[in-house]
């Protein structure tokens, strides 16, 4: 088993988590993704027909990476 642990990333001082869980892993991975791409989205000049094409083009990505997340 794959044993991962993490940090709460808002309390510094909350204790770690050790999760065996490759489900939640995957799940966190995509989710990291997909904000990402989102991001990239909106760094886009969407002043120029490019622009918001290539924007478009990361939503789009974007969305179906997140549509992964919820599948098992």
């Amino acid at each position: 088993a794959l044993s991962v642990t993490y940090w709460p990333a808002l309390n510094e001082f909350a204790p770690q988590t050790t999760l065996q869980s490759l489900h939640y892993e995957r799940a966190s991975v995509l989710f990291n993704l997909a904000a990402l791409f989102s991001q990239l989205a909106l760094a886009e000049n969407r002043t120029h027909p490019d622009g918001i094409k290539r924007a478009n083009q990361h939503q789009q990505v974007s969305s179906f990476i997140a549509n992964k997340v919820s599948q098992p």
